[in-house]
């Protein structure tokens, strides 16, 4: 499998790797997982499916054919924007986020912009 450098895919996942069932290679970009994995030297790679395909669209257009994901995902994380506590108007961004995210939640815009 290919992975990225310095990331870990969840505890099952290192677990597995630890105990030898499946080998992991890493690079510092995910193009360079995809061209590898067009290319038969890995048979995978976890990645996160919006950024995987973004990376496709607008690095490997050429690949975008080539390419699928599974359908069951290896992991499901919680995403975090973050602020800095020494900006002055961290606190007003947050609120103005907050606030934008459970309207879009309340439309259904937001899980129609996640999917």
């Amino acid at each position: 499998m290919g992975g990225g450098l310095g990331y870990s895919y969840g505890t099952e996942f290192d677990k597995a790797l630890a105990a030898g069932r499946f080998r992991l290679s890493r690079v510092s970009k995910t193009s360079q997982n995809f061209q590898r994995l067009v290319k038969g030297r890995i048979d995978a790679f976890p990645e996160e499916k919006q950024v995987g395909y973004h990376v496709l669209r607008t690095e490997l257009p050429a690949l975008q054919k080539m390419v699928t994901h599974a359908s069951t995902p290896l992991l499901v994380n919680q995403s975090y924007v973050l602020f800095p506590k020494s900006a002055a108007d961290s606190a007003q961004l947050q609120q103005i986020l907050n606030e934008g995210l459970a309207r879009y939640r309340r439309t259904g815009r937001y899980q129609q912009y996640f999917e």
